[in-house]
């Protein structure tokens, strides 16, 4: 399956959008008393219309598909932020880096409904509704992501067949769709390997095991989310591949492993470590480029 990486996707489920528009009845954080654009309020007037059921079933049919994100809406704007900067996806420093904006801009439309103008409309509401938080940082102070509850979740194929290793390495570029898409492939399709301890979606399994693999929502937005905390978490050596901890943490000590809790799962013939090792060293060769 190839990975379609279109634009946003905020509302997954009708439920989702009701418990958001009828959040509080518009109640605004008490940080935002001495704020001049109100994030609460810029949230309810431009991400809100986007999330009502005419909207939602619209996009699922047109180019809203490739990317769900909501895993990551709560009952309120303020959860609904915090998740949003747990994972990456926004950048309060400079808004307009942020990494829900360039899935936005990406998109593909696939219907006359969906126009260069409405994708531009969607980025420029989410710009605003972020720049509105950065710019108002006691908002939504304290305020914590939560549990994702009983959303749809990318659990699988855990026990599926294991991928093939692709060997068309060199046809594959350096561009954000192209790096998510050899990630989705070469490490991502591999995530049973790594369940339940590494999964955002089980809390009870290994309380020290770091939750890079996020599992929460549809697999195109969990294998994106995982990539980003791979290279947050330091997971990948540019200067030496070969002592990437994505590779080393699993490896049995015969191979040159390091302590894992979890015991050895690779050697460096399995099938598995060599499609890490074959994403690391396209990565790598993306950044010397």
């Amino acid at each position: 399956m190839k990975l379609r990486f279109s634009t946003l996707l905020l509302a997954g489920a009708s439920v989702t959008a009701a418990n958001l528009a009828s959040c509080g009845d518009h109640d605004e954080p008490p940080g935002e008393v001495a704020c001049l654009v109100k994030p609460s309020e810029t949230f309810h007037e431009r991400i809100e219309p986007l999330l009502s059921d005419k909207r939602v079933t619209t996009c699922n049919q047109c180019h809203l598909s490739g990317v769900d994100l909501s895993a990551f809406a709560r009952e309120t704007p303020c959860k609904t932020w915090a998740c949003l900067v747990d994972q990456g996806l926004v950048d309060v420093r400079t808004p307009d880096s942020s990494k829900i904006l360039g899935w936005i801009e990406r998109a593909s439309p696939d219907s006359e409904l969906i126009t260069p103008q409405v994708i531009a409309a969607e980025r420029d509401a989410f710009r605003d509704w972020i720049a509105a938080n950065a710019a108002c940082p006691d908002a939504c102070a304290g305020v914590k992501c939560g549990a994702p509850g009983g959303g749809p979740t990318c659990s699988d194929a855990i026990d599926a067949e294991p991928p093939m290793v692709p060997t068309d390495q060199d046809t594959r570029g350096c561009s954000d769709v192209e790096l998510e898409q050899a990630f989705y492939d070469d490490v991502y399709a591999w995530r049973g390997r790594c369940y339940p301890c590494h999964f955002d979606t089980e809390p009870n399994a290994d309380k020290d095991a770091p939750r890079w693999l996020s599992a929460v929502g549809n697999c195109q937005t969990g294998s994106a989310v995982s990539l980003k905390r791979v290279l947050t978490l330091g997971l990948i050596n540019t200067d030496d591949p070969l002592n990437s901890l994505l590779l080393l943490k699993p490896l049995d000590k015969y191979g040159g492993g390091v302590a894992h809790g979890g015991g050895a799962k690779l050697t460096p013939a399995d099938a598995t470590y060599l499609s890490f090792l074959r994403f690391i060293q396209h990565y790598q060769q993306c950044q010397q480029r």
